[in-house]
């Protein structure tokens, strides 16, 4: 639940989703490595007893499930008050292109940083 940057079951994350994640995790810009097929048996060799049916995750911890949520609301909460700090400051400053400038700094250094890296 909640990882909807990684692969699982029939879903599969759009790749920017996924390369996103990924930098946020392992601090690598690139997309999963594909999982290695499972090689097939040889021709005359006896098929495989069927398995059992496999057994569902268990549900999340409510405190889990809890801090997932809080975590949440609070990058929701975290945006909202960022896009209310720029929207202030370019409202009611006199220097908007000082601001401007710094604000387009702050987005394009990170993301050359990425790109480079």
């Amino acid at each position: 639940m909640f990882r909807l940057h990684e692969p699982s079951g029939g879903y599969t994350p759009p790749a920017l989703i996924e390369k996103l994640g990924r930098l946020h995790k392992d601090q690598v810009f690139a997309p999963l490595p594909p999982k290695p097929a499972k090689p097939a048996p040889p021709a005359g060799a006896p098929k495989p007893a069927a398995k059992p049916a496999e057994h569902a995750e268990p549900a999340p911890k409510p405190a889990h499930l809890a801090l997932q949520w809080f975590a949440i609301g609070l990058g929701v909460l975290l945006a909202t008050s960022t896009a209310l700090g720029l929207w202030m400051a370019l409202a009611y400053s006199a220097q908007k292109g000082r601001l401007l400038v710094l604000l387009l700094l702050g987005v394009a250094v990170p993301a050359a940083l990425v790109l480079l890296g």
